[in-house]
């Protein structure tokens, strides 16, 4: 990481109830010496994590954090015990404070060294290797005051720090809490917790690319010297160990950020941002051509016709002063508002009277509809963006979709961008996919019940304003395959591009973006590090997998299905835990043994909760990959569009996979097994939790991860594979202290 905060709760609890020893999620329950009670403890008596808050800001180098947590007794006893927080190797802590209740407590600050021997302790003692993945972090320990029974506790934490930059990149990681549902007598569901995170960024140099790998963190950049972040939801919900943040510090108008992932000997992944600045001074979004094309057939009578006039005259409230547009509707009909570009001003107002004036009927002349583009002459200095507009398939007209396709294609110039919205089940998927790639677009697909106008009006914001077009990147000397997109769009105002590949050389090496700005063509270079080793991003290569996925389903849908594209696809599935049509059965599997849960009740449902878009990709894709239209090809088309433009990591879409330190497990027979490792010998057996486990993870620490998945892993290191299991080598000989040691080097 280039520069990192790190925050975790663990609760280490002495309960008065026993002497057994439970283990739940990330919580750490150590009972004191009392007279037993038997059977032990059931997770509903273990404490309940009801909400945690995280608000951090960060000014030029001087970052604050504050953590705040409700924790509730359940039980009809009283819990208390320690508190740890793991803090991130060389972090710069100034300032601690802790609150419990409104009253303020001291802790103890144990170093590294320290450290490590608290958290070795307590995973010999409790059978859990949850911890491991601390060793190298320093550690915060207070007392925890009794929670009396049915209670609940108000514990805040606040610290600040001062961060170091390296190369004008920063990382923030909030590793959290994870607690999972739990089932009570009778299969009632105790309520799962929530988790609310807000954080500030400021800084007299500008801000960009902020990127975070999951999905549901809302990123907004305020100006080019603040943005904010938020998330919320059920603890339940998340599918990674942390919140992570990465975000870059450049003066350049156009900012290029490089995340990296790679194994010794083995080639990179990288991920490449792109954004403009926020306020773009130098250089004005160019004026664009902008055409509408909206299918007024009478499939879309009703509701649909209604928000999608509205969407167009939102579309059209917001052109740009220097922007042109021309506005073009269609049924058995081809209607042109008028057969040229009009400039904004002076037509806005007619545009929008004339889009009253429209009504839904009769058939659908698709071809018709991108045969008036041509009456538009273009400005060969200019784009033409055309948003189109239909919710059916061609059905008057010429309605063979490669004769409708090849006459786009001879018509289509340059500087066209077509942009695609298929509105319900009944859109012809091969002919939308194909004009869209055509067009070097983009197609959305909306579901019927979708609010089309909130659709259409957020996507028009998006591409409104183009800064550069025609984008190329030069990678100099270094060696780079396997790249996606295959095509770059263009780049527009507030939106960032994602490039993910492979890379093969190590070192530093100039990468240099160009594109066309108002007759020119722009390049924007910056020198970055593609080390020989970097196993702390490791979403980078989930997202190359995803996209690759993606590219290779698309490839088996239009031109069928052989045995090399089918065995890569799975290949990459297993590899980086990622669900696919092919691989579907892998979520069938139970959840792996160790994931406690109380005794006698029913298990947990099958993780993760596939949305509707992902379980008819899943199960429709062998029977209707073939198909042009319908609801199977619909979802199947979406599917594979989301795999395609993927941002995040999709990984751990099934108990059965893992992916740890750039390594791939699969869970065989309650051990997690390391994909393809060569055991031409028996494996290595060390006993879980004996100093010869430590001592081996001491000399890779590298594989904290690794050892973290559970009791039982099977992997490999060099040419030796290792077996951690409940029996085993517990002191290694002098001759194998040597051997090993050197091994892990």
């Amino acid at each position: 990481m280039k520069r990192c905060i790190t925050l975790k709760l663990f609760w280490v609890i002495g309960l008065i109830l026993g002497l057994s020893v439970s283990v739940f999620a990330q919580a750490w329950f150590i009972p004191r010496p009392h007279p037993p009670r038997f059977p032990p403890p059931l997770l509903s008596e273990m404490p309940i994590l009801e909400k945690e808050t995280i608000r951090f800001s960060v000014t030029d180098q001087a970052g604050t954090v504050i953590l705040e947590q409700f924790w509730k007794n359940p039980s009809d006893h009283t819990i208390e015990g320690k508190m740890l927080f793991p803090l991130p190797p060389g972090a710069q802590v100034t300032h601690f404070e802790m609150t419990i209740d409104d009253s303020v407590y001291s802790g103890k600050l144990y170093e590294r060294n320290e450290a490590r021997q608290i958290y070795e302790d307590i995973v010999r003692r409790l059978h859990d290797p949850g911890l491991l993945e601390f060793l190298n972090h320093n550690l915060f320990r207070t007392r925890l005051f009794p929670i009396p029974a049915h209670k609940t506790r108000r514990i805040q934490l606040k610290y600040q720090t001062v961060f170091p930059l390296d190369q004008g990149q920063v990382t923030i990681q909030l590793p959290l809490f994870m607690q999972k549902r739990r089932w009570l007598p009778g299969g009632k569901i105790m309520p799962v917790g929530r988790f609310v995170l807000t954080g500030t960024i400021r800084s007299k140099t500008p801000v960009k690319n902020a990127y975070s790998p999951d999905p549901d963190v809302e990123i907004l950049q305020k100006s080019d010297h603040k943005l904010t972040v938020s998330l919320e939801k059920e603890f339940s919900a998340w599918k990674e160990k942390s919140f992570r943040l990465v975000y870059a510090l450049q003066k350049n108008p156009v900012g290029l950020s490089l995340l990296t992932f790679r194994q010794p000997e083995k080639p990179g992944y990288f991920l490449l941002l792109i954004s403009p600045a926020f306020e773009w001074k130098k250089q004005k979004p160019l004026p664009t051509d902008f055409v509408f094309l909206l299918d007024r057939s009478g499939s879309m009578s009703g509701e649909k016709i209604v928000q999608a006039k509205a969407a167009l005259k939102f579309c059209l409230n917001h052109l740009k002063r220097g922007d042109r547009f021309g506005l073009v509707t269609f049924s058995s009909e081809v209607q042109m508002f008028r057969p040229e570009l009009l400039p904004v001003k002076k037509w806005r107002e007619k545009a929008l009277q004339f889009l009253d004036s429209i009504d839904a009927r009769g058939g659908t002349n698709i071809y018709g509809a991108l045969a008036a583009l041509k009456k538009f002459r273009q400005n060969p200095d200019r784009t033409m963006e055309v948003i189109f507009l239909t919710d059916g398939k061609p059905t008057v007209g010429i309605t063979d979709e490669s004769r409708i396709l090849n006459a786009f294609k001879k018509e289509n110039t340059e500087n066209l961008r077509l942009f695609v919205f298929g509105v319900g089940y009944d859109v012809n998927t091969f002919l939308l996919n194909h004009l869209s790639e055509e067009g070097r677009g983009t197609v959305v697909y909306v579901e019927p019940e979708a609010n089309l106008e909130t659709r259409i009006s957020s996507f028009f914001d998006k591409i409104k304003a183009p800064v550069l077009t025609h984008l190329g990147i030069d990678w100099g000397d270094q060696e780079v395959r396997d790249i996606f997109p295959k095509a770059l769009p263009d780049l527009f105002q507030g939106s960032q591009l994602v490039v993910t590949g492979r890379y093969e050389k190590t070192g530093d090496f100039k990468i240099a973006l160009k594109g066309d700005a108002l007759k020119q063509r722009k390049t924007f270079v910056k020198t970055f590090r593609f080390p020989e080793e970097a196993v702390e991003n490791d979403f980078v290569p989930i997202i190359w997998a995803s996209r690759k996925i993606g590219y290779l389903l698309d490839q088996i849908r239009w031109h069928g299905e052989n045995p090399e594209l089918k065995n890569e696809i799975i290949r990459l599935s297993k590899a980086f835990g990622i669900v696919t049509p092919y691989t579907s059965y892998l979520i069938q599997e139970p959840e792996p043994a160790g994931v406690l849960q109380a005794a006698g009740q029913p298990p947990a449902p099958p993780y993760p909760q596939f949305n509707r878009t992902q379980r008819r990709f899943l199960t429709d894709f062998a029977s209707g990959r073939q198909e042009t239209s319908g609801v199977s090809s619909f979802y199947i088309s979406k599917g594979i569009q989301n795999l395609k433009t993927s941002r995040h990591a999709l990984r751990q879409m099934t108990q059965k996979i893992r992916f740890a330190a750039g390594r791939s497990f699969i869970f065989q027979d309650s051990v997690w097994v390391e994909q393809g490792i060569g055991e031409t010998q028996p494996p290595v057996k060390v006993a879980f939790g004996s100093p010869a486990y430590f001592k081996l993870l001491e000399w890779h620490p590298g594989l904290q991860t690794v050892f973290a998945l559970g009791q039982k892993v099977k992997f490999q290191i060099g040419n030796v594979v290792f077996e951690i299991a409940e029996t085993g080598t517990k002191m290694w000989s002098t001759r194998e202290s040597e051997k090993y040691r050197k091994l892990a080097r």
